[in-house]
């Protein structure tokens, strides 16, 4: 029996990182993917799954796999970004309150008796 053959599955190391053929591989197919996001789901997802599923003979075979199938996710906005587009909001829907209350008070104020 060759090497080769008597090779067995193992588990992805709970402390993987992607290597620079992985990288390569990822920023090449897949450009629109935040590398860091990937991999971060790829070695969560394998080191929580358990028993003999969680076992591969090729691991940079599947990474390839799991850029080529992983959907885009829109990018996160930051926090701070986030907090004034509320502020923002906040402030505009204020606004609008005051607009509705003024054209209340001026229709009434057209209403004569």
């Amino acid at each position: 029996m060759e090497q080769e053959e008597r090779r067995r599955a193992t588990r992805l190391p709970a402390d993987w990182q992607p290597s620079p053929e992985d990288i390569s591989f990822c920023q090449k197919a897949r450009p629109d993917l935040n590398l860091q996001d990937v991999a971060d789901s790829f070695r969560d997802y394998w080191t929580a799954r358990p028993g003999k599923e969680a076992t591969k003979m090729d691991w940079p075979a599947t990474w390839r796999n799991w850029v080529r199938r992983e959907r885009a996710r829109p990018s996160r906005p930051s926090q701070k970004t986030s907090l004034e587009e509320a502020i923002a909001a906040r402030h505009a829907e204020s606004d609008r309150m005051v607009i509705d209350v003024n054209a209340k008070e001026v229709s009434y104020e057209q209403i004569s008796y």
